[in-house]
């Protein structure tokens, strides 16, 4: 499990990181906001958001990317560590400090250690709002959010506001699929629209199954 963990949290920052530079990469060099062609290996130039770039190889290509200064790489992680889900935010935040110190220990990524800082959601919506307010003037390249679906929702206009991607696992339909409409959130588990579906026909098309208790 520990394993499974790791490489999850890995996987979540480096497709943060391409997330994050390849739209605006895209986007700057059809608009001409890139100050320089990616003609050269190490060549800089910025981004529409004023991210910095440089020219680098990929493979056989050439390819903007998103300039990483030397020092470490600041991920956001914004749970409930105080109040009545302190239990599950505390977790959930064992879980991800223990993948962020196997990734480190392994050599960070690219050579870049990273530095999680942590911002506490406590038990209201004003509260889950200024944890990302304090994770905004840490100036984080991605933030790892939590599973409470409702206090999401009173973070978006926030997320919008700070420009990186957030990864959650909240279970409600609305996050992604409907009212938000927002790119910078990423689910990574399926919504309560898709599992709940799944369940069921598993337990009668697999299970073969007629009767089912439900304990909620």
């Amino acid at each position: 499990m520990k394993k499974i963990i790791t490489l999850s949290i890995a996987t979540i920052v480096i497709s943060a990181l391409t997330v994050g530079m390849i739209p605006q990469a895209t986007a700057a060099k059809a608009k001409g906001v890139v100050g320089a062609s990616c003609t050269k290996e190490g060549a800089k130039a910025q981004a529409k958001n004023k991210s910095a770039l440089v020219c680098a190889k990929i493979g056989t290509t050439l390819s903007w990317k998103i300039f990483i200064p030397k020092g470490p790489i600041k991920i956001g992680f914004s749970a409930a560590v105080t109040g009545t889900n302190a239990l599950l935010g505390q977790s959930y935040r064992g879980g991800v400090a223990f993948a962020v110190s196997q990734i480190n220990a392994a050599g960070g990524i690219d050579g870049h250690p990273i530095d999680l800082v942590t911002a506490d959601g406590g038990d209201t919506n004003p509260q889950w709002v200024n944890s990302l307010n304090v994770l905004a003037e840490e100036k984080p390249v991605m933030i790892l959010g939590h599973p409470h679906s409702s206090s999401l929702l009173a973070q978006n206009d926030m997320i919008k506001k700070i420009g990186v991607p957030y990864f959650f696992s909240g279970g409600s339909v609305a996050l992604t699929q409907t009212k938000l409409e927002d790119k910078w959130i990423f689910r990574v588990s399926p919504s309560d629209g898709i599992s709940g579906v799944a369940a069921i026909d598993y337990i009668v098309d697999t299970l073969k199954l007629t009767k089912v208790g439900i304990l909620a």
